[in-house]
């Protein structure tokens, strides 16, 4: 297992890479492994990318009566401030709750921009109408991390359900923020909010899946809330975030938010991302894009510079 986590180092990106090479295919996702760093078993799991399994605009044998319903950009922005206020209102030490609690500050935590690589990842998973979490949704950059939830249409919407993981801080141990536990079995009582909160994740990408429900002679209509996050949280004996005043330990190239207290923003000298963009090597020159992936580096791949 050790052996297998420290392919997750800086130093070892290399072994990274050939790990990751599965076989010939047309699609780069079918290229990929993903590894559930989320397990102390950690396995691989190879060709089962969400983006290869599933084609696309085919809807999977659970769906009855699906809805494509794409989430705006007005939506977009509006589930990215959810969760980034909550990451905020954590990381200044404002969240009483937990088990025990209160919630310490967070000194490192970042702040998170919308992907659309995950929100399309999300989408297709969204169109199977499963509830559950699908295998393998990792990018090339980073292993990914998900959250579900799902709800009446008629009674919920997307922000009520990020509340809900929210919420789940009332089963959290304080004391797991230095060193994150994941029970054997892999369901953490408080694994969606330890997600929500994970330090070193800054990116993120949702979709929703609308689909009929029936009860017995009853017929209403479920919506499934799918987000992916990047790079990947719940990692176990890892810290969620550094306990200390916010935005003392904020990785190199980023700086205290503006727009959210206690976050981490990308620095203006990187070019300051729009909140809806993802930071590509075009918007801010090669050597900057290379010097952002580098600095972003935790114990998460750069494999983007090795290709």
């Amino acid at each position: 297992m050790e052996e297998v986590r420290k392919l997750l180092t800086r130093n070892d990106t290399k072994k990274w890479l050939t790990s990751m090479e599965v076989k010939n295919n047309d699609s780069p996702y079918c290229k990929l492994c993903c590894v559930n760093i989320t397990s102390y078993t950690i396995g691989k799991t190879c060709g089962a990318h969400t983006l290869c399994k599933y084609p696309p605009e085919v809807i999977g044998p659970s769906c009855k009566g699906y809805v494509n319903v794409k989430f705006t950009p007005e939506e977009q922005a509006a589930i990215l401030d959810a969760h980034n206020t909550i990451r905020s209102n954590v990381a200044s030490g404002l969240e009483s709750r937990g088990d025990p609690g209160p919630q310490p500050a967070a000194s490192n935590m970042r702040m998170l921009m919308w992907n659309n690589e995950l929100a399309t990842i999300a989408e297709r998973w969204g169109a199977q109408c499963i509830f559950g979490h699908d295998k393998c949704r990792d990018t090339v950059l980073y292993p990914v991390g998900q959250n579900l939830a799902r709800g009446n249409l008629a009674t919920n919407n997307e922000l009520s359900l990020v509340d809900e993981w929210y919420d789940d801080v009332v089963y959290f141990n304080k004391d797991e923020i230095a060193n994150f536990i994941m029970p054997k079995d892999g369901d953490h009582p408080a694994g969606r909010y330890s997600q929500l909160v994970w330090a070193d994740t800054n990116q993120l990408g949702c979709a929703r899946a609308i689909f009929q429900q029936a009860r017995g002679a009853n017929i209403s209509y479920q919506e499934h809330l799918i987000c992916n996050y990047g790079p990947s949280g719940n990692i176990p004996n890892q810290p969620v975030y550094k306990v200390g005043k916010p935005c003392t330990s904020c990785p190199q190239g980023t700086a205290c938010s503006m727009d959210y207290s206690g976050l981490c923003e990308i620095e203006k000298k990187y070019g300051r991302m729009d909140k809806l963009s993802v930071k590509s090597e075009s918007s801010m020159g090669k050597t900057a894009f290379l010097m952002f992936i580098i600095q972003s580096c935790n114990i998460y791949l750069c494999l983007y510079i090795l290709h």
